[in-house]
């Protein structure tokens, strides 16, 4: 029940974060997404459902290291999958694609 709790709070901090960047920039854009920057986002969205799926099935086979070991991939696809898209989406709305 305490990760209801942990996913409100996540959801606060998100909006928190994104209403913090548009005050601070000016900037607000509701686009969606080009070609390229929606191709970035649909592998690491499967990638990372993917891991969820390894994940739950390792918790179900009492393997605590391919769990934390999925958990990683997720972890490190997000931070770099997550730098491209940005990049991808600035050179989109700079272009106007």
């Amino acid at each position: 029940m305490w990760v209801f709790v942990v996913i409100a709070f996540a959801c606060l901090g998100l909006v928190g974060l994104e209403r913090a960047f548009v005050l601070a920039t000016g900037i607000s854009t509701n686009r969606v997404p080009g070609p390229r920057s929606l191709i970035v986002l649909v592998v690491m969205g499967i990638v990372v459902l993917t891991m969820v799926f390894v994940s739950g099935l390792a918790v179900n086979a009492d393997s605590t290291a391919w769990a934390l070991t999925a958990g990683a991939v997720s972890f490190l696809v997000m931070f770099p999958g997550g730098y491209v898209y940005d990049h991808f989406y600035g050179q989109e709305l700079r272009r106007g694609v």
